[in-house]
């Protein structure tokens, strides 16, 4: 059997409507000696398991499965990590797809690459029909191996372009930090972005469409809905993000954190502030939040001050007058103009 060169973790729940589309992207002949597929069926009560166990007897060299109960994201990305054998490790949520041509280009690449991350394109289908979007990195050269401490990597603009669609991690580097993402809540794709940057000392941009981010599925935690149903599992992401947060970091390292903290709790404060009414019990979470921001670092708390919805500061609003400065309706006439 050939070396294992990318371990594809596919975290599944309920997706028997998309998960044939999203494996076929992956088997193409050329390249399946050198794949990893590692499907999670985190407690599935509809026919996913089913579909799983069809791949994996057809392709048991290359595909296995892990069904257990349901422990959430985090959980299936753990028992995916722990199993992996894949030089590089990567994930593909079960309703989007990776691009098969990109997919032959990225496993070409890395057959002569021996670097602690690599970045890759992506590109967006939506679901209401919208014309697909191609997002390309910026600011970053491609093709070029970028060491911790060269010009080229002080340089690059990791902030914009890291995420989890985009960023494959050397399987050793996530093993050997013991990267443990939190179990039984949602948003946890943002410790998988964020935790293992301090720990990198190499990376490549390439200039290739590898992840197709489908957007629009019903319950999608992107969804206005889901974010106000989901904030405290956000809050508790959060809250763990600032525990572990230290200013004694290389000024690359601490400018990246500083950046995707920032993000971070803005969409928190967007949920509470903007897409919701004002409730004394989440207001006093809100500036407990606040406080403990500002006592981290006052950089932080100084750039969620410029933060704005619709060209609205509501965050530094909402500090000086303690008010919900952005009603509904202006809201989304904001968002219209935006659009």
């Amino acid at each position: 059997m050939q070396n294992k060169l990318l371990t594809i973790a596919i975290p599944v729940y309920n997706m028997e409507k998309y998960l044939n589309r999203c494996i076929d992207s992956l088997l193409i002949s050329s390249i399946l000696p050198f794949l990893d597929i590692i499907i999670v069926n985190d407690g599935s009560t509809d026919n996913s398991e089913e579909i799983i166990n069809k791949y994996v007897s057809e392709f048991k060299d290359t595909i296995s499965a892990i069904h257990k109960t349901n422990g959430n994201y985090g959980s299936a990305i753990n028992v995916a990590l722990a199993k992996a054998i894949g030089k590089y490790f990567k994930i593909l949520d079960s309703d989007d797809w990776y691009d098969s041509d990109g997919l032959v280009e990225f496993i070409n690449n890395i057959k002569h690459i021996d670097v602690d991350m690599i970045i890759t394109n992506n590109s967006e289908v939506y679901a209401n029909k919208r014309p697909p979007k191609y997002i390309r990195s910026e600011n970053v050269e491609f093709g070029k191996i970028l060491d911790l401490n060269s010009s080229g990597f002080n340089a690059a603009d990791f902030y914009s372009n890291i995420g989890m669609h985009r960023v494959a991690y050397k399987t050793s580097l996530l093993k050997e930090m013991n990267l443990s993402l939190q179990e039984g809540i949602s948003y946890t794709d943002n410790e998988y972005a964020y935790y293992p940057f301090e720990h990198i000392h190499s990376a490549l941009f390439l200039n290739l469409n590898l992840y197709v981010y489908y957007i629009g599925r019903e319950g999608q935690t992107i969804s206005k809905d889901s974010m106000i149903k989901n904030s405290n599992n956000l809050l508790q992401i959060i809250k763990r993000m600032l525990d572990q947060y230290s200013l004694d970091l290389p000024d690359k390292v601490l400018d990246f954190k500083r950046k995707y903290l920032t993000t971070t709790l803005s969409t928190y404060y967007h949920i509470i502030l903007v897409l919701q009414k004002k409730n004394t019990e989440r207001d006093i979470t809100l500036k407990n939040l606040d406080s403990l921001v500002k006592e981290k670092d006052i950089e932080i708390y100084n750039m969620l001050n410029k933060t704005t919805t619709g060209g609205i500061p509501y965050i530094k609003l909402w500090r000086k007058f303690h008010i919900y400065a952005v009603p509904s309706f202006v809201y989304k006439m904001a968002k219209k103009l935006e659009s």
